[in-house]
């Protein structure tokens, strides 16, 4: 068993439908908490721990969870890697437009 992420996130109106959710979430919780650095700790360790029940869950057995550990970490690394990535670069592009500065009001 291997955990799969391949399908293309774009064609799927139900990803962005969660994504967003859990965005809000994360808002909502930044806003209550005033500490976005714990905001995203939870909600990391919380994707980790679901990561590994979801793993768990399509197992055939132990062993074979046990035997697809690996690989199971470095596919979800791997696509940890590229999301963050493109949403750096995407911040990156576009900083002016989400972050606004008291030097840069636009």
């Amino acid at each position: 068993m291997s955990t799969s992420h391949s399908t293309p996130p774009d064609q799927d109106d139900t990803f962005w439908d969660m994504a967003d959710s859990f965005i809000e979430l994360a808002n909502q919780l930044t806003e209550q908490a005033a500490d976005p650095n714990a905001v995203i700790a939870a909600m990391t360790y919380a994707t980790t721990r679901f990561s590994a029940f979801i793993a768990a869950v399509n197992s055939l057995d132990r062993a074979e969870f046990t035997e697809d550990m690996d690989s199971n970490m470095e596919l979800l690394s791997r696509q940890y890697r590229r999301w963050l990535g493109e949403n750096l670069r995407d911040y990156r592009d576009n900083f002016k437009v989400y972050i606004r500065t008291e030097d840069d009001p636009t």
